[in-house]
């Protein structure tokens, strides 16, 4: 699009296509902002009008095309509005799920801290168990010991009442 110097000024306007010329989206992202840059298209052109010869000319003219310049700019403001929310929705979707990921990391690692603990608590009571068992062998044997000494004893009822000065000849 020419303006009144002859320049172009679809060039100026070359960062919104480029802004969305992305990999696909959605289609009704494209199709907001294909609408956007038609919009943005029409309000160029109102301005850019060069439909007098004399500055009075090209007033009038733009005061005409003023209520078709304003409703433009409405619906541009309407468009970019809705792209906004949407936009608002799709991040607060992302934040709920963004939530939800960092509760269920959360969860993980508190089943994993969990299982650690179970794992040291077995790891331990395994230990005890090994520990009572060799104190039970340990117990066992001085208590067959102590048996058998009471047993010997318990043989010879004489050797409890002999003193070694009666066993000596006087």
């Amino acid at each position: 699009m020419k303006n009144a110097k002859g320049e172009d000024t679809t060039a100026s306007f070359s960062w919104w296509q480029d802004s969305h010329s992305r990999p696909p989206q959605s289609p009704w992202l494209q199709a907001t902002l294909s609408d956007l840059d038609e919009k943005t298209k029409v309000m160029v052109s109102i301005i850019d009008q060069n439909d007098g010869d004399s500055f009075s000319r090209r007033a009038e003219t733009f005061y005409m095309r003023r209520p078709e310049l304003v409703g433009t700019i409405r619906n541009v403001h309407r468009s970019y509005g809705s792209l906004a929310r949407r936009r608002r929705l799709g991040y607060d979707e992302i934040k709920a799920v963004s939530e939800e990921k960092k509760v269920e990391v959360e969860i993980a690692d508190t089943r994993l801290r969990v299982l650690k603990l179970a794992e040291g608590n077995l790891y331990e009571q395994a230990e005890l168990t090994r520990k009572n068992n060799h104190d039970r062998e340990a117990i066992r044997l001085f208590c067959t010991r102590v048996q058998r000494l009471v047993n010997e004893e318990h043989r010879d009822p004489n050797s409890f009442l002999r003193t070694p000065s009666s066993t000596s000849p006087p």
